[in-house]
């Protein structure tokens, strides 16, 4: 009872070739997306790194009310700038004065838009050449490369001109400067 069975079958070499092919191109097409998946994987989460580290700067090194740099990003940029320009440098550094007082009667919300304004203004009068930054609250450094004394003085009157039109009518804004060459 011991039957031992053989099935033989005979195939044209030409059909096993055939299939052979087709197996081989569905392998390589199979290998060839994996590697277009592969590949976008990694191009996504290099994106993403790099939107995380763009993030990261910005929290660490923009003041977020005044979209100026913070005191990380004046230090950070500022000594990079200054050893570029090497000559020609400015140092000014403003205080708000009184302006907890501005707080107090105006509110919070007003003393946040006047520094919002103080910093628009101080980007678009010191907009070439320069890195303004918000030390704290109502204290701002800027770094500026100016070409002469002249007109650097000029820029710096017309800040002071500027804020003071846009204040005069509200209240007396007195503004503390200390200036280095």
């Amino acid at each position: 009872n011991n039957l031992n069975w053989s099935l033989i079958t005979i195939l044209p070499s030409s059909v096993l070739a055939v299939a052979a092919t087709q197996t081989i191109a569905l392998i390589s097409l199979l290998l060839f997306l994996l590697l277009l998946i592969f590949i976008g994987t990694i191009a996504y989460i290099l994106n993403i790194q790099t939107q995380n580290k763009h993030n990261l700067e910005k929290i660490a090194y923009i003041d977020s009310l005044c979209s100026i740099y913070n005191n990380n990003g004046l230090i950070f940029y500022g000594e990079k700038k200054i050893r570029l320009w090497q000559i020609n440098i400015a140092v000014i550094y403003l205080d708000i004065d009184n302006f907890k007082m501005i707080n107090n009667v105006f509110g919070y919300d007003y003393g946040d838009q006047l520094l919002k304004t103080f910093s628009l203004i101080l980007k678009k009068c010191f907009k070439s050449h320069s890195i303004s930054a918000r030390l704290s609250m109502d204290h701002f450094a800027i770094i500026v490369h100016y070409s002469n004394k002249i007109a650097f003085f000029k820029t710096l009157n017309k800040f002071i001109t500027t804020i003071k039109n846009n204040y005069a009518h509200k209240h007396l804004l007195k503004l503390s400067l200390g200036l280095y060459f």
